[in-house]
Parts: structure tokens; sequence; C-alpha cells
């Protein structure tokens, strides 16, 4: 299929996304074949190298690809990697995962490697391939592993040619409506000795894109610049927050009505998603801190809403409604739902899948 047209291949994509089921049905098979008692088993063809390795103790990481033979995969140019590769010179596509990713567990490592990358066509017109496809598949005790929480998978790629814009992608499957597409999400690329590197944080397909709709409207100076006023603002910001709510805490009259209570709350509320926003935003280096911070920070934001809410309700009853306003209890009656609401969708995506407060799925 790989020596098809890629007219032909595009309109079997556009029409029942073809090539995103068959790029899938390669990655099942690499999970599901019998490798008959066998350490390891070797696939090769002209435009597809499929390696796949049962390991007790692992002692194989990764795979490089050397181009050899200038029309096709042939069994000499693939060589099994123990570690990073020494001499990123003589390398055409290699791939190779963290060893501590694969310790302490009987693991199925499987690597593969398109010469043709005819299949990965994202029909958004967004990305172009100008390098081979190679892609890493991992179970663990007979569960796959998408996401790598304690490490990362590294990717190396000789380009056709020198591009700008120049991204590292990896195939999503799920991407415009199941159709499968490239996506930019979790991978840092970095350019070494003429090859291009991308370090990502799960295992797909990878490869270097060019991206033909980059977005140029905001410079590197221009970041660092509104990075800079975002954090002096976030600054400011906590600092009067913080002389409210102790202001409310010194001052006993200023807790006598319940407008006043509500705005101590509210400020609460704001204080503690300004605060995890400057602190956490950027913490990203571990997983589980990355998503808590971003669980917390979605509840205290919710948490504000709720409060914004109660205040305007407490306008409505001033000024529009006026006579026949009491509530006895209030503050008590708006406690529970204020703080009590916004854990609701918090947790129901904590339980669903934790995994989406990190860094999304795009």
């Amino acid at each position: 299929m790989l020596q098809l047209s890629p007219c032909i291949i595009r309109s079997a994509q556009e029409i029942s996304s073809a090539s995103n089921r068959i790029i899938r049905a390669v990655d099942d098979m690499s999970n599901n074949v019998s490798l008959h008692g066998q350490v390891n088993i070797k696939i090769i063809q002209p435009s597809l190298a499929v390696e796949i390795w049962e390991q007790a103790r692992p002692n194989v990481t990764g795979l490089e690809f050397i181009q050899l033979n200038k029309t096709s995969i042939g069994n000499s140019s693939l060589n099994t990697l123990n570690t990073a590769p020494t001499n990123i010179n003589r390398v055409d596509t290699a791939i190779y995962i963290d060893p501590k990713v694969l310790q302490d567990s009987t693991s199925r490592l499987a690597m593969h490697v398109y010469y043709e990358n005819k299949m990965f066509d994202d029909t958004t017109g967004r990305y172009e391939t100008i390098s081979r496809v190679v892609a890493a598949r991992l179970s663990k005790n007979g569960k796959p592993i998408a996401n790598l929480e304690d490490g990362t998978v590294t990717a190396i790629f000789m380009p056709f040619k020198e591009y700008t814009d120049v991204v590292c992608g990896h195939w999503n499957y799920t991407k415009n409506e199941n159709a499968g597409g490239w996506s930019t999400e979790g991978c840092v690329h970095s350019v070494d000795a003429g090859r291009h590197i991308c370090t990502c944080n799960h295992l797909t397909n990878f490869a270097i894109l060019i991206d033909l709709q980059p977005d140029h409207s905001i410079s590197e100076d221009d970041k660092l610049a509104l990075g800079i006023i975002t954090k002096i603002g976030l600054l400011v910001s906590i600092g009067g927050l913080g002389l409210t709510v102790l202001s409310f805490i010194i001052f006993r009259n200023l807790r006598k009505s319940n407008g006043q209570k509500t705005l101590a709350y509210l400020c609460i509320a704001m204080l503690g998603s300004a605060i995890l926003f400057l602190v956490g935003i950027d913490r990203t280096e571990t997983y589980i801190g990355c998503i808590i911070v971003s669980a917390l920070l979605h509840y205290f934001i919710l948490a504000s809403f709720m409060w914004m809410l109660i205040e305007g309700f407490l306008q409505y009853l001033r000024f529009v409604k006026v006579l026949g306003t009491y509530i006895p209890q209030f503050i008590i009656k708006t406690l529970i739902p204020a703080w009590g609401m916004p854990l609701v969708p918090v947790i129901v995506l904590l339980s669903l899948d934790y995994k989406f407060y990190y860094g999304g799925r795009g």
C-alpha cells in the first residue's frame, strides 16, 4: 500500500480515514503478534521495518536506521540500541526510550521505521513531513503504555532538506474527528550535529514537519515582555488581594454585612488562583505536580466565578428587589454551593481520566 500513488492514498484517507486505520492496524499488530518463545522478531519490507522485543530484564531501548540503500530498507540498515546513539552523524533515523521507563517489569518494546511517509498525510494541509516516520510502542506486564510519566522518548531525524519553520510532530489518531493528523504537543525540538531531535513525553509515531501555517505574530522578545508584564500584574494583584484579605481578618467591623463577607471569600478564591498561576504554571517538570496544579487552578477559578455569581445576586437584592430581601443565615447557605459546586467538575474529570489535566490531549 505504501507503494501506491499519494493521490490514491489521500483520496482513501478523505473518504474513510483509511490511512489512519492502517497505521493503527500496524500498531495493533506489534502489540499482539506472537513471538513464539523468541526474545525478538524482525519484520523488514522495502518501505517498513518492525522490530519487537520481549524483555524480562530490558537491555534494548531503541532502534536506529542507517541509510545504506537509497530506495528501500535493508536488513543491515537496522541496529538495536541499549543507550543513546553515540554518533548521530551517521544516523538517518533513530528512536530510543529512557531506560528507567523499562525497569522493574516485563516489557514488550516495538519500534517501527517507515521509509515511505505517504500514509501520514494530514488532510488539513497544516503540516508536511520532511523525514522518515519512526514509532515506538511499549507494553509493561501486558498493559499498553502511551504516556511516559517518569521518562521521555527521543527521536533523531535527518530531514530530506533543511527548511525554516520546522517542528517536531506526532501522529494523533483522534485528531480531525478521528481521521488522524499531526500534532506538536508534548514534544520539544532541538538540533545537534545536523540532526533534528525530538524529545517527547508519550509514545506514538514521530516525524519532522514543516509548519506551512506558522504563527509569527508574536516574536520571542514580545513573548518575554508579555511574560514579564503578566508576572508583574500577578504580583500586584496578589499584593492587593492579600492586603484586602488581611484587612478583613484584622478589622472585625469589615465582616459584619453579607456583602463584605462575600467580597472576602471572593478575594480568597481569586488570591488562590493568582498564586497558583504565578508559582505553578511553568512547573511542568513533575507529572503528578503538574496535574495537582492544574486541578487546583481549575477549582479556584470556578470558585471565583461562583462567588461573583453570589455577589451579583446580592446586587440584585439591593438595587432591584429592595423589599423583602432578608435571607436568614445567608452566608452559611452560600458557603456550601460556592465552595462545593466547583469540586464537582474537578472530581468528575479526575475520576474519568486525571491525565486530562496534564497539558491536554490534542
